[in-house]
């Protein structure tokens, strides 16, 4: 007997599949990233305080991530007990005279750090325990490792200053070319300086002529008031006289 299949059931199966496929594929794709299907290595350290401790924070060697924390507990005696996972592709970096420590930058929040021993000793086996940077042994190690980046950090440090104080000292370095430009501005400096006092000194003539000026129009405009003054006066004396001398007549007649 042959079952019928519509072609309802047919789009809403092929959707089921396609949801199912594409969730699977997701799934891989968040697992590739987590790692979920990659092999790991694990070790296990203790340390004496787990200040800034936390499930998953990242463990690097020399500034690359190579793993992850996976838990960490209180043991018998109150020290903290870790567990990490190194990846497997940085699984041989971790050798013996390798140590752990927790390392507080200024910015961001504290990370574990694996400083690597000497690339000619054996690999650390899976599950073995490395040597935390606050135990006895931890401390020695870290000195010698220590002693060795201060001497290879002063070493640059005086080639550098030797290459600066070569590069000051050539003719043609930065240090005399700078000093030629500032040479170059003192002595624009002092022609500007220079025009500068010359052009007060035009400034102040021409204030000073301009005050004269307005002076001498103050004079003129002054003398210009007391003449026409004295001439309507003069004029209005000349309208205004009478001739003693000629007889009085109301009657006569202007010529």
């Amino acid at each position: 007997m042959s079952i019928k299949t519509s072609r309802t059931e047919k789009i809403t199966n092929f959707f089921i599949i396609w949801g199912v496929i594409c969730l699977l594929s997701i799934v891989v794709l968040i697992g590739r990233g987590k790692r979920w299907f990659s092999n790991s290595f694990t070790y296990y350290s203790i340390f004496k305080k787990g200040d800034g401790l936390s499930k998953g924070m990242p463990i690097y060697v020399n500034g690359v991530p190579v793993g992850v924390l996976d838990t960490y507990k209180l043991d018998g005696n109150n020290n903290i007990a870790i567990k990490i996972s190194i990846y497997e592709e940085h699984g041989q970096r971790v050798r013996k005279g390798s140590v752990i420590r927790l390392v507080a930058p200024l910015l961001g929040s504290k990370t574990l750090e694996i400083i690597p021993g000497n690339v000619n000793d054996a690999q650390l086996a899976n599950t073995s325990y490395i040597t935390p940077y606050d135990s006895e042994d931890g401390k020695k190690i870290l000195l010698e490792k220590m002693s060795e980046m201060t001497v290879s950090t002063a070493e640059n440090i005086m080639v550098n200053v030797s290459n600066i104080v070569q590069r000051l000292n050539e003719p043609s370095g930065p240090l005399f070319s700078n000093l030629e430009n500032f040479k170059t501005i003192t002595n624009n400096i002092s022609k500007i300086s220079d025009k500068l006092l010359t052009n007060q000194q035009r400034i102040d003539n021409i204030f000073k002529y301009a005050e004269d000026t307005t002076e001498n129009m103050n004079v003129i405009s002054r003398s210009l008031r007391q003449s026409s003054f004295f001439n309507d006066k003069n004029a209005k004396k000349g309208k205004s006289s009478i001739d003693l001398n000629e007889s009085y007549d109301p009657y006569k007649k202007g010529k």
